[in-house]
């Protein structure tokens, strides 16, 4: 809960872009919240992509969760996504005895390993020795503490100093999860302005900022002519990064002819990104 109140500070937003040039997307969705409801009121949007940052990310070497955040509801299937600051990543064996780098181990209701220790390798202590910065979690229904261990080489845990811990509650997974276009499909011919219409599955619609620490529901955005956003990164709000904050399926595009991509993309009530695995990209041409 303390992370994200940092994230929150640091990340969200008001201002919209200007508005769209002529042969520019141009939005038709109020997007608008009080600033009661929209966390991003009040703050400058950060750039494209950005990973939300952390109170332990402002110190000389520190590891993060980028994603989820402490806290947090979760599908019993579910995307991790770690941050470190002040040391690289390096795969395991490389060079053991390079103290300046390392990779992740994920602790799963278990005891943390003293620095000097090896980090031991089973269903409970998860090694990403391929120096990864993400994973995929498979857990049962409840509570769960999760704990992000930096280690050496030579999987020599780094101790306290290298770790950060967070509390998660799992629910059921849904039968399918995922988002998609409910009128367009890739290759379709269109004429502007075009009529898009949001599907999903698995995941419940809900306004932006009602409860940030929900990642079984969010609201749709609609990027035009860009990539899907990272896993936790906040979603850019710009003329072709479109917010529909209220839960809005659907939406009218002004769009020039010739051929464009769009990608939807869910994220929480906080904007922050479910990522690839949450989104859906066509490549539509206008006539």
């Amino acid at each position: 809960m303390r992370h994200l109140a940092s994230h929150l500070a640091l990340f969200f937003v008001v201002a919209a872009a200007a508005c769209p040039s002529e042969e520019a997307p141009e939005p038709v969705v109020d997007d608008k919240p009080s600033a009661a409801a929209d966390p991003h009121a009040g703050h400058a949007m950060p750039a494209p992509g950005a990973a939300p940052q952390t109170p332990a990310a402002t110190s000389a070497q520190s590891v993060f969760f980028v994603w989820p955040h402490d806290g947090s509801t979760v599908f019993a299937d579910f995307d991790v996504a770690f941050g470190v600051n002040g040391i690289g990543l390096r795969k395991a064996g490389e060079d053991p005895l390079d103290k300046t780098t390392g990779h992740h181990h994920l602790i799963i209701d278990s005891p943390s390993i003293p620095a000097g220790q090896v980090v031991p390798k089973n269903d409970k202590y998860l090694h990403f020795g391929d120096a990864s910065s993400t994973a995929h979690l498979t857990l049962a229904s409840g509570p769960h503490e999760i704990e992000m261990q930096l280690a050496d080489g030579a999987h020599l845990s780094y101790g306290p100093a290298l770790a950060a811990k967070m509390k998660l509650i799992v629910k059921e997974k849904p039968a399918k999860m995922g988002v998609d276009f409910a009128n367009l499909k890739d290759g379709d011919v269109v004429k502007s302005p075009v009529l898009v219409k949001f599907a999903v599955e698995g995941f419940t619609l809900r306004p932006a900022g009602e409860d940030v620490l929900d990642k079984t529901s969010g609201h749709h955005h609609l990027i035009v002519d860009g990539e899907a956003s990272a896993l936790g990164a906040v979603v850019a709000k710009d003329a072709t990064h479109l917010h529909f904050g209220k839960a809005e399926t659907e939406t009218t595009l002004t769009l020039a002819a010739g051929p464009h991509t769009l990608t939807l993309q869910l994220a929480d009530g906080g904007h922050f990104s479910y990522g690839p695995s949450m989104s859906k990209t066509i490549k539509v041409t206008v006539k």
